[in-house]
């Protein structure tokens, strides 16, 4: 839903999906692209208010030191 929070977002959808892998840290540092390009979400911001319109496609990746 448009109006779903990123921090209900991560928790509903991401965790559930991504802890399939075993190396999955859900208290890591992710990166974010929305579009291709650097998203910054904040837990208390909506999916709509980030951008995402429906068939986005989210990357999520890993951020080592």
């Amino acid at each position: 839903p448009k109006a779903m929070l990123w921090a209900d977002f991560w928790a509903q959808m991401v965790v559930p999906w991504a802890e399939e892998d075993p190396d999955f840290d859900p208290a890591g540092a992710y990166a974010w692209t929305l579009h291709g390009q650097p998203l910054t979400p904040k837990d208390d911001v909506s999916l709509a208010d980030l951008g995402v319109v429906h068939k986005d496609v989210i990357g999520m990746r890993v951020v080592t030191a």
